[in-house]
């Protein structure tokens, strides 16, 4: 009867470990808003109550994005990405970051304390596979000052509960206390409550980022080689807005990594915020000579000198890196093409980046802009007392042909999740643009005014699709 029992016990241990194992992992990103160093950090401490909860369910794995996760750093190193890209990564990357750890889901969410006691919320859940979003959720949790914990702990109770009715309802819900696996021998035994280390990773859970300042300096002076306390330090500086700070940080830390990529792109990045266009050419030119072989600052100087209107010198920089097939250098060569006007109607599609949205939106609502232009002027030149026809057709001729060619080019471009919905609104608008080029095109031909009349009103809603287009300015 032991015996029997003893058996029993084994395949229930057995049992619920291969469930556990077989539930499906959910990486959860916080997505933090930026904040000024005057103001409180709004960003709300979430992930120890969610997990909680969300483990209450018994219906997956709750594992947290780290910016110094393996997998993160694997899909970084296969795509050529700075590291520094994976301290606030676009939709994109947290897709390919959950498919490298194996996940089946992705949820993002984003927790602020708003003013007037409102706690602002949004949540989006994605299943790996799927276009669209599986679940979402956003708005408002009032709360006083006496009942802030309780509204908090309350709103992620529910938004996980919600999660388990509405998108993991067939889920099979695990049992109760499932065996967890021994811990390895080998297992280095984590750090004792008292150590700057643990310090450290309780506040920033905690997102108090201020106080986790100090354990963060005694870590690095105790181990003034580790780049990993470092970066952190630095990151944290940045979220603060701590420009002094972060610039001495950054400089400290290129004395003794002077190649490091991932500090390059940081000094690079935090120039580029805080001085003119003059000033970031001059910086980038002069770092260059100390590290000509960094691509990182090569696509830096590349962008300003872009903005700036060099197009000579922004592709002879260009032309240094074209030998390197990474996915940034191609969106640079497909932005230089739309500067310099020079649409390829063929080739492999091209992948854009957020990250350069004001440069792309630059390039894309100059040539728009300039093609509404000319349907305009085309439209006052033939109301003159004596039109020249034939030029006049002729030039609507080009125009269509330019325009088609545009949106052709357009066409090529895959957006990243930040630029889906300006990208959509532009390609509509080029439609609109082309249908008007037409219209006016036609009537320089024929003189028939309801061509006229049509081209006019195309014009006028493609114009509105960019302004629909037009990215909000960063907070």
């Amino acid at each position: 009867m032991r015996r029997v029992s003893a058996i029993l016990l084994g395949f229930l241990v057995c049992w619920q470990s291969l469930n556990a194992q077989q539930a499906p992992l959910l990486l959860v990103y916080h997505e933090r808003v930026p904040f000024s160093s005057s103001e409180e950090d709004p960003n709300l401490p979430v992930q120890a109550p969610l997990t909680a909860f969300l483990n209450e369910i018994r219906k997956v794995r709750v594992e947290w994005y780290h910016p110094s996760h393996p997998a993160v750093q694997q899909v970084l190193q296969a795509r050529g990405l700075a590291s520094s890209l994976a301290e606030q990564p676009d939709a994109t990357l947290l897709m390919q970051v959950a498919r490298a750890m194996g996940a089946t889901y992705l949820l993002t969410v984003r927790c602020t304390n708003g003013k007037k006691g409102q706690i602002q919320y949004a949540c989006t859940l994605w299943q790996l596979g799927r276009r669209a979003p599986l679940w979402q959720s956003e708005g408002i949790q009032q709360f006083t000052e006496e009942t802030y914990q309780n509204a908090l702990m309350s709103l992620l109770r529910t938004l996980a509960m919600r999660m388990n009715q509405e998108a993991f309802a067939d889920l099979p819900t695990l049992p109760e206390n499932p065996s967890l696996p021994p811990v390895s021998q080998n297992q280095s035994p984590s750090p004792p409550a008292n150590t700057p280390q643990k310090r450290l990773e309780q506040l920033l859970q905690e997102g108090r980022l201020r106080e986790a300042i100090a354990p963060l300096r005694t870590l690095i002076n105790q181990e003034p080689t580790n780049l990993t306390y470092r970066l952190q330090l630095i990151q944290i500086y940045r979220q603060l807005d701590m420009e002094s700070l972060t610039a001495q940080a950054i400089d400290d830390a290129l004395a003794l990594f002077p190649d490091d990529e991932t500090l390059l792109d940081l000094w690079a990045r935090t120039l580029r915020e805080h001085h003119e266009p003059p000033q970031v050419i001059e910086a980038l030119q002069q770092r260059l000579r100390a590290n000509p072989a960094s691509s990182t600052l090569r696509l830096y100087l590349f962008d300003v000198l872009l903005a700036s209107g060099h197009t000579d010198e922004a592709e002879a920089v260009l032309t240094s890196l074209q030998s390197a097939n990474l996915p940034e250098v191609r969106w640079r060569e497909y932005l230089l093409q739309g500067a310099k006007r020079r649409y390829e109607i063929t080739g492999e599609p091209v992948q854009g980046f957020g990250e350069q949205v004001s440069l792309w939106w630059m390039i894309v609502s100059g040539a728009f802009t300039d093609f509404a232009n000319e349907i305009l002027d085309l439209r006052r030149l033939a109301s003159d007392p004596a039109p020249d026809w034939k030029q006049l057709r002729e030039r609507g001729e080009q125009l269509v042909q330019r325009v088609l060619e545009f949106g052709q080019w357009f066409g090529r471009m895959q957006p990243d999740a930040t630029l889906q919905k300006p990208y959509q609104h532009v390609r509509f608008g080029a439609q609109l643009l082309g249908q008007s080029a037409q219209h006016m095109a036609r009537y320089l031909l024929s003189r028939n005014r309801e061509e006229a009349e049509q081209a006019a009103t195309l014009r006028i809603e493609a114009l509105r699709e960019l302004e629909s287009a037009q990215p909000k300015p960063e907070r």
